[in-house]
C-alpha cells in the first residue's frame, strides 16, 4: 500500500526529489498506431513528405468511399477494397493490416484513471500485435447482411419494373393487333359489299337483256 502511494506521489511531483515536468524527456509516439488523413487524399498524413493541409470536405468525401455501408466502422473488407495507404510500411497492405488488428469495436473501452492535478501523463504506444485479440465479425456480418438484403430488394424492384414494362408492351401490342384486325375486317366487309352490289347490278342488267330479247322474239312470231 505504501509503495503504491509513493508511486502516485511521485507521478504527481509531490514526493521529495521528484524531477520537475520540464526535465522529463519528450515521449515519442508511434504514428503508425493511427490513421489520419486531414486532406482527404487517402494517404496517412504521416506517410507524406509534405505536410497535409486540412480539407474537411475532401476528407469527408474520401471517408464515404471507404465506409460503404455507412456504419461508422471501417471493416477489413472495406479497407481491402479501398485505395488507402498507411501502416508501418506506408502502403495499401500496411493500412489493411492495421485495420485487421483493430479490436476497438469489439471490446468495451477500459476505464481511464483520473489523473490528479499536476500529474505527468505518459503516452506509451501499444506494441504491434501479429494477430487480433478479438475478431471484429459482428459489425462486418451485419453490414454484409444489410447489403445483401438491400441488393435483394433492388433486384426484386428491377424484376417488378421489368414485368410491368413487359405487361405494358404486350398490352400495347395486343391493342395494335386488335386494331389492325378490325380495320382489315372492315376493309374486307366493304370490299365484299361492293362486289355484291356489282354482282346484283350485273344480274339485273342480264335479266333485263333477257327479258328484252324474249319480248322481241314474241313479237316476231
Amino acid at each position: 500500500m505504501s509503495g503504491a502511494l509513493f508511486l502516485i506521489l511521485s507521478l504527481s511531483g509531490v514526493a521529495a526529489g521528484a524531477s520537475p515536468p520540464d526535465a522529463v524527456p519528450d515521449v515519442v509516439v508511434d504514428t503508425t498506431a493511427t490513421f489520419e488523413d486531414i486532406d482527404g487524399n487517402g494517404i496517412d498524413d504521416d506517410c507524406q513528405d509534405v505536410a497535409a493541409v486540412a480539407d474537411e470536405e475532401a476528407a469527408a468525401a474520401e471517408l464515404l468511399t471507404v465506409d460503404v455501408d455507412g456504419n461508422g466502422i471501417i471493416s477489413t473488407t472495406e479497407a481491402a477494397h479501398s485505395e488507402r495507404t498507411g501502416g508501418a510500411n506506408c502502403n495499401h497492405g500496411g493500412y489493411v493490416s492495421w485495420i485487421a488488428h483493430q479490436d476497438v469495436t469489439c471490446a468495451d473501452e477500459p476505464t481511464e484513471p483520473v489523473a490528479e492535478e499536476g500529474a505527468i501523463e505518459l503516452i506509451v504506444a501499444e506494441p504491434e500485435v501479429t494477430e487480433p485479440e478479438v475478431e471484429c465479425t459482428e459489425a462486418d456480418e451485419s453490414g454484409f447482411e444489410a447489403a445483401k438484403h438491400e441488393k435483394a430488394a433492388a433486384a426484386a424492384l428491377r424484376a417488378a419494373l421489368k414485368a410491368e414494362r413487359t405487361a405494358a408492351r404486350e398490352a400495347a401490342k395486343a391493342e395494335r393487333t386488335a386494331t389492325h384486325e378490325a380495320a382489315k375486317a372492315e376493309r374486307a366487309a366493304a370490299r365484299d359489299a361492293k362486289k355484291a352490289v356489282r354482282a346484283a347490278a350485273h344480274a339485273a342488267k342480264k335479266a333485263e337483256r333477257q327479258a328484252a330479247k324474249a319480248a322481241r322474239t314474241g313479237k316476231g312470231h
